[in-house]
């Protein structure tokens, strides 16, 4: 049997994209929305589209806190499958190996969750939202990491019709790589 499990997340933000759509004396004018697609043995198994609670002051922290929030579901449910996994003591050549991996197409969104160094202007970050680098893979700083973190074109991102209105070619593409119609 194979031993290998792919899960697959990606993960947009749309930074204040309702901005001059609302009326601006509405607080939710200014708010950002994040959306992300979990993917599992290649098929859609999670997915979510939110309003930010909090206004997000960059396009990176709006990405960020996508980022967060779909890590927040994908740790424990790589958990789930790894204990069900072993619970259904199915027999193995080797020991399964999950192998997961995320999709950012925020550039200082990827290097702040790969990198994990905080700046000036990141710093804030680092009370709510950094408690997932413990499971990133870096070469140096964390090899026994299982979470890798990878770049992804924008023409790419699957959860990109999640988070803001598209061009009905570019939704239509997107529904056909996600959800294979």
């Amino acid at each position: 049997m194979n031993k290998e499990f792919f899960l697959k997340c990606w993960v947009d933000a749309d930074f204040a994209g309702l901005y001059g759509k609302e009326p601006e004396v509405d607080p939710k004018s200014v708010k950002s929305r994040y959306g992300y697609v979990i993917e599992f043995g290649g098929a859609p198994l999670l997915w979510k589209s939110q309003l930010i609670s909090e206004i997000c002051l960059s396009t990176t922290h709006a990405e960020y806190v996508g980022l967060t929030n779909a890590m927040r579901t994908l740790i424990p449910l790589r958990n789930l499958i790894v204990d069900t996994i072993e619970q259904m003591k199915i027999e193995f050549n080797d020991e399964p190996e999950i192998i997961c991996e995320v999709f950012e197409d925020n550039q200082s969104a990827y290097l702040l969750a790969t990198n994990q160094q905080l700046s000036v202007r990141t710093k804030y970050f680092c009370v709510k939202y950094h408690f997932f680098w413990q499971f990133v893979y870096h070469e140096e700083k964390n090899p026994e990491g299982w979470l890798h973190i990878g770049k992804c074109s924008t023409d790419l991102m699957n959860a990109d019709y999640m988070t803001k209105g598209l061009v009905r070619v570019k939704f239509e593409t997107n529904r056909k790589r996600v959800q294979g119609w």
